[in-house]
């Protein structure tokens, strides 16, 4: 994927590198963004790969929705290898990004 179009539903987010010291991730929204593409900077990252998944149900926490089934969700990364490692198994996150959801492609 070279462009993602943010359409009005759409949350696009930072979201940072776990502090080791905190345990703590920082998350913040990304305001009046149109399309994420290949060679912009959001927030800092400078964007060299986007990767989407494909929600097939619906997920959430608490009042926080982070799946929408038949819509898709993006991540935006510095390199591919960035992308597929950041966030570890335990849920920290070994590098910082842009996550765009939902998103219809």
């Amino acid at each position: 994927m070279q462009t993602v179009t943010v359409q009005p539903d759409t949350k696009v987010e930072y979201v940072g590198k776990t502090s080791p010291v905190l345990s703590s991730t920082t998350v913040q929204e990304v305001a009046d963004i149109r399309k994420v593409a290949i060679g912009d900077t959001v927030n800092g990252v400078r964007v060299g790969a986007i990767k989407c998944t494909f929600f097939a149900h619906d997920a959430g926490s608490g009042s926080e929705q982070f799946m929408w089934r038949g819509r898709w969700g993006c991540m935006a990364g510095r390199n591919q290898a960035e992308i597929d490692n950041a966030v570890r198994e335990d849920g920290t996150k070994a590098f910082d990004y842009i996550h765009l959801a939902p998103i219809t492609i």
